[in-house]
Formats: structure tokens, sequence, C-alpha cells
């Protein structure tokens, strides 16, 4: 008997890559699959959809176990998902000290998904499912106002709750950055210019590796020194900026000589429109894929000795987040600069370290007196 799974698809009218997820006879999910088409016609992350149709299965996976169906759900239900999806082996239950299978914050995304799946559904179909659900959420408490005078009184009402079914509450991840020191070794642990060029353009503009492999030589001006970054659907093993905004950021004089000496010295007379392409493996020519850069950061860590320290191709882009910061740059110019949709996203996300910055300038500027003392 087979396994509900994801399935990638080439869509040949619209000339894209979409997922699905089918079930233990083979056959889509219809509500799934309509789900995910319409994720991918709001421009959803390309990962997103593809993450979103893995977690989808994974629950299909689980209802056809616990013997129901999508309809026959309740706020238990998504609560004993929780322990399927956490539970290292089958018929073992996970206890406090235990190893699950898999992370909090992979959890909470699953039941992002399934939520995602839920709301969709009752918005399209007036399905109650989602609103039977809802129960098991967290609610918001506000001020029942005063009709007479305006204003707010002791006593609270309690809202409507927005999220569907419960959550995890995940461990905050630490902020793993390079030195300056630590990253120049790392890039010079690489063994031709293609390698070099694309850590050094996540160290130098704090790209995001996805943004990186989809850039094509029309998006570099080697004159204005600036690189535009442009969302492409179409983009090869769904290479492409998180946003759906084009951002155009500046880049240094050593990338760009680095750019130039890369296309005199290896890539040559090569026609492909995409700057990282397969030089000397697979098909030549071809966008470099995620799965070769994934191999890159293995030879890497195995060959250049950082005593321990735990770093991943992001580390480059907090690496630039941190360097900008700590150089007292705007954080609205970070922000910018990071593609960020919002500038709340990158505050939130650098805030304990911008305040660790402020406080070592306090401390130099006297203002302070120095805390190790």
């Amino acid at each position: 008997m087979g396994v509900a799974k994801a399935v990638k698809l080439f869509d040949e009218a619209r000339e894209i890559t979409t997922w699905t997820v089918i079930d233990s006879s083979g056959l889509p999910v219809e509500e799934i699959d309509d789900y995910l088409a319409y994720l991918t016609a709001l421009e959803r992350s390309p990962n997103t959809v593809r993450a979103y149709a893995h977690d989808l299965s994974l629950y299909c996976r689980y209802l056809e176990r616990a013997g129901t169906d999508l309809y026959g759900v309740g706020p238990q239900t998504l609560g004993y998902f929780i322990q399927f999806l956490r539970r290292p082996a089958d018929n073992v239950v996970v206890i406090a000290t235990s190893q699950s299978v898999r992370s909090a914050s992979t959890v909470n995304r699953a039941l992002a998904a399934v939520a995602g799946l839920y709301d969709f559904l009752e918005k399209r179909d007036g399905l109650a499912v989602a609103s039977r659900l809802r129960v098991a959420a967290k609610y918001r408490s506000r001020p029942l106002t005063s009709v007479i005078d305006g204003v707010g009184n002791a006593r609270r009402e309690r809202a409507e709750p927005t999220t569907i079914g419960p959550r995890l509450r995940a461990p905050s991840k630490r902020l793993r950055y390079f030195t300056i020191p630590q990253a120049r070794k790392v890039i010079e642990g690489t063994q031709n210019l293609r390698d070099r060029l694309l850590l050094t353009v996540l160290l130098l503009t704090g790209m995001r590796i996805g943004q990186a492999l989809a850039l094509r030589h029309s998006d570099l001006d080697v004159r204005k020194q600036s690189i535009q970054i442009v969302p492409r659907p179409e983009n090869a093993d769904w290479a492409q900026s998180k946003n759906r905004a084009s951002n155009e950021i500046p880049i240094s004089r050593e990338l760009t000589r680095l750019y130039l000496d890369y296309m005199s010295d290896e890539y040559g007379m090569l026609d492909s429109d995409f700057i990282f392409v397969n030089l000397w493996s697979g098909k030549i020519g071809s966008p470099l894929s995620y799965s070769s850069v994934t191999r890159l950061v293995e030879r890497l860590r195995e060959n250049v000795d950082l005593e321990g320290a735990e770093w991943s191709l992001h580390t480059f882009r907090h690496t630039f987040a941190m360097v900008t910061l700590q150089a007292d740059v705007p954080v609205e110019v970070i922000s910018s600069l990071l593609t960020h949709k919002s500038i709340r996203t990158t505050t939130e996300t650098y805030a304990k370290y911008q305040i660790d910055h402020l406080r070592n300038q306090l401390v130099e500027a006297g203002i302070w007196g120095d805390e190790d003392e």
C-alpha cells in the first residue's frame, strides 16, 4: 500500500514548476492541489510551496493512520498530529528529554500549512472546519470601550482567535555570524573563481543564496556598480528572490573586479543568461543548483578549520548585517540592502545585537565605565 507524498509537476501552460500531493492510491488530493495552486497564483515563494506540499503530505499520512479525512478533524487532531511529527519512531511516545525527529519550528511550519489549507477551504467553500479548529488557539483580550464617553473600562472582552490550531514554543535561534577573518578564510578555501565570486557576493551584499543563484548577467551593471535583484518564477531549481518586488543594491569595486576575472578566466564564451553555471561537471552552462552549492559547503566545512564554529550559507548574510550595523549604518538602510519587506523584520532580527553595539559605544565614549572591570 502506498503513502501520500508530495510530487513536483511542470505546468506547460504557464511554463512553471508546481507541486501537488497524491494520496496512497496515486491520485492528487483535490483540496490540497487547489490550495497549492492558489499559493502559486499568489506568487508565494516556490520554496514555501514546496515545503507546504511536503508538510501536507505528512498530514495526509497522519489522517490515513488515524482513520479520518480532512473534514473529520477537531482540535485534538492537531495535537496528535504534533505527536506524530515529533516522535522519533512508530509507537514511541516523546518525552521531554528525548530527541524528536523534527524541531519545534519545523512542526510549527507544518501546522501553519494545515491552518492555511483550512482557512482557504473555509473562505472558498464556507466550510466550518477552520472555525472548529480555532478553539484550540489562544484568545487575545481587548478593552471594552464605553459607548457613552469612549473611555475603556476595567472589563475586557475576548476577541475571536485568528490562529487555527496550537503551536509549539520554539526556542529562539542563536544568530550565527562570522568575524571578517573567518569569512575571508572560508572564501579563500574555495578552489575556483566561480565559487569565490558566489561566496563574496553573499558576504558583500547580504543576498540570500536563492537571490544569488538567480542572478543573470543583465542584472549586474559593471559601470554603475550595482545589481538588480529580480524575482523570476521561471528560474531553474527554484532559485529566486524571496520578495516579489525588484531591488537594486550597490556593489563594491572588489566584487566588480572579481566578476570580470571570473568572466575572463573561467566563464569564457559560454552562452548562458545565468552568472553562476556548471563549468566542469553536469550539463555545462546550465544554472548552478542548490545541491551543487550544498556540496561546496560540505567540502569547505571539512577543509577549512574555524575551530568548531558552526556556519551555513546564511551566515554570510548575517555577517553582512552585523558588520554594517556595527559600522553605524542606519537600520533602514540595512533593511533596504537586505531586501526585507519591512524595517520591523530587520530590527526584530538584530535588535539584541544592536543593543550590545550601543552598550559598547557608551563604554567607548566614556559615558559608562568598562563593565568588564
